[in-house]
């Protein structure tokens, strides 16, 4: 008894658990279960209504509309209020937390989940609230990246979120021809570059391609810009590189890309400004 309740009242032979929720916590998920194995144990109806909630059930509900992906949050026990407070818990790396109608939660995989969820879509306590929020749809990768690794949420998605999904897991089985002329030039590892950055730019995502020093990332990048021109996109591609390069990305573009026009914006301030302004009718600057 005095594990849980180190008070003691002499007068009235009382002995009083201590008033905070850690200890009240303790007598539930632990107490009353030691105090049985010795003896009977009775309690007021006040106490008996308090409870451990064990598990949070959390839906997720992901959908597709335009270029915004659509995320639903629902959980029919705990208010989608209070769900911030107890994500707030669980990183203070609290065993419990307490609601506000008294019972107790416990910070299982549940809220690690959720809050692994919520960080990863960069969602603020009011639209964790709000049960509903508009997002970016790049993040919808994200969002299957997690949901791949974690079990304790149910994530429902619709047909295109599915459909998505699926271009990206599937890039090299794509219909994303490299151009005729960088057949036989292009390595396996580059042709499946040049259909993930036109996968990327199919959906208006942005992205990086990270291969190392001397594997071609140059080529890559000037087949996406021939593939574009050879099927009727207008626009000019513009380059961005340090000064150094300036001239080894137009050399480049003449080697694997004779058929596009391109210009190095170079020079003065003024000559610069001169070349981009005139450069509408380039194929790459």
């Amino acid at each position: 008894v005095k594990e849980y309740c180190a008070g003691y009242d002499p007068k009235n032979g009382v002995f009083l658990c201590e008033q905070s929720d850690e200890a009240a916590y303790r007598l539930l998920s632990e107490g009353v279960g030691e105090l049985l194995r010795v003896g009977e144990v009775n309690c007021t109806d006040s106490f008996r209504a308090l409870n451990i909630r064990r598990r949070i059930p959390v839906r997720v509900g992901v959908s597709i509309s335009g270029d915004l992906m659509d995320l639903t949050i629902e959980s029919d026990d705990i208010p989608l209020r209070e769900l911030a407070d107890i994500l707030k818990s669980y990183r203070r790396r609290k065993r419990f937390h307490r609601l506000k109608n008294g019972d107790f939660v416990d910070v299982d995989q549940t809220v690690a989940e959720l809050g692994d969820m919520v960080d990863t879509m960069r969602l603020t306590p009011a639209e964790l609230a709000s049960g509903s929020v508009k997002l970016p749809l790049f993040r919808a990768l994200y969002l299957d990246r997690m949901s791949e690794k974690g079990e304790a949420l149910a994530v429902s998605r619709d047909a295109r979120f599915k459909k998505i999904i699926r271009e990206f897991k599937t890039v090299n089985e794509s219909d994303f021809e490299i151009p005729a002329h960088l057949q036989g030039i292009m390595r396996n590892y580059q042709v499946f570059g040049f259909r993930w950055l036109r996968t990327l730019e199919k959906f208006g995502f942005g992205g990086i391609l990270a291969d190392d020093m001397g594997l071609g990332k140059t080529l890559q990048a000037i087949s996406v810009m021939c593939a574009s021109k050879e099927e009727g996109c207008s626009g000019t591609s513009l380059v961005v590189c340090p000064a150094s390069l300036v001239y080894n990305w137009l050399e480049e573009l003449r080697r694997f890309a004779p058929g596009l026009r391109a210009v190095a914006v170079a020079g003065s301030q003024s000559e610069r400004a001169d070349i981009i302004e005139e450069s509408g009718q380039d194929d790459a600057a």
